[in-house]
Parts: structure tokens; sequence; C-alpha cells
């Protein structure tokens, strides 16, 4: 089986994301996917919803999928999330199964600088999916063998655009699930 891993923060879960997820499994690129929410991400300067507000709105926007399910192992761990520790996690648990790590193309640019970057090839492949603006070129420090290109995605949705017309009280907010924005109303998130 195989099994890829989507991490973010998710702030907030979009259409974008759940989009990518669908094309993944359709495309035959996974069997499973495990959405992992960051608590701390060491790649983003702040986020604007709490950490369990954002598992709970990543589980209402991926529900409707049952090949997808959501791991709180991030956000029920303290300090920065770092991927090769839940990769690590992960793997241990379905030590049998393939692994793959979704990244979008900005982050492929800057592999090189994250946390143990070759224990991360040597446990998943990296599904890299096209960004507008970022070049879909590889470290030279990870093989070709270990990157698999999903050229025939685009996510044109950004979770900052979308917190934007959440802070300026649109009452239509496009991109996002249902339940999540019923979720930000409720919760009045995203208003400064």
């Amino acid at each position: 089986m195989i099994r890829a891993v989507l991490g973010g923060s998710f702030d907030p879960v979009h259409d974008g994301h759940v989009a990518l997820a669908t094309h993944l499994l359709h495309r035959g690129l996974a069997d499973r996917l495990v959405v992992v929410p960051a608590r701390i991400s060491p790649h983003k300067n702040r986020v604007h919803a709490g950490a369990d507000q954002r598992l709970a709105m990543v589980r209402l926007a991926f529900a409707h999928e049952p090949r997808v399910t959501v791991d709180d192992f991030e956000v029920n761990r303290p300090g920065p999330s770092f991927t090769v520790d839940t990769l690590r996690h992960l793997v241990a648990g379905h030590p049998n199964d393939r692994w793959c790590l979704v990244i979008g193309a900005d982050h492929l640019a800057t592999f090189d600088t994250w946390h143990e970057p070759a224990e991360i090839v040597a446990m998943a492949r990296l599904l890299v999916y096209t960004r507008r603006g970022y070049p879909a070129s590889a470290p030279a420090s990870v093989a070709a063998d270990r990157i698999v290109m999903v050229e025939d995605f685009h996510e044109p949705v950004s979770s900052s655009r979308i917190r934007g017309i959440l802070a300026e009280g649109a009452g239509q907010v496009p991109d996002l699930p249902a339940d999540v924005l019923a979720f930000i109303r409720a919760h009045n998130l995203y208003r400064t």
C-alpha cells in the first residue's frame, strides 16, 4: 500500500487542500492519505487559529473521504513540528507500506534546509505539485528516483487570501468547505 503524508499549518484548510488530496488518490499516486496539521511549523512565522481549531477544521474538511485520515501527532507534541519526526512516527505504524511526502514546488526549492532532509527521502518519496512562480527543480542532494512530479495539479487557492477575505467580513467566502466556513464563523476566527 502507498501512503502519502500531507502536512501543513492549514490556517485555514481550504478547497485546494481537499482537491489535492482527491487528485492524488484518484490518480493512484497514493492508496491512503494522512493529513497532519502542524502545531508549530518551523517554516511559518505565526499561525492565526489555534492548533486544536485547525485540527477540527481539517477533520471537517476531510470527513467525506474514507481514504483520508487526519493525524494529531504534531498537534499533541510540544515544540516545532519537524517532518522527519512525523514520518518516523507514521512509518513505525505501517512499516511494510511505501510512503510519500506531499510538498509544493516552493518547499522543494528549500528542501535542503529542512531538518534531516536525507532521512526524510530515505523514508518517503516526494510527491511534488507545481506552484505558480516556483520552478520544479530538485536540490542536487535528492536523487531523481525519490521525486514524483505532479504536474497536472495546480493549487490556485491561498490560505492568506482567504484569511484576508474573512477579516473583511465578506458574506461569501470562496474556496472553503461549507463545514469549515461554519466552524470559522461559529468560533469567530480570522476576524482581525
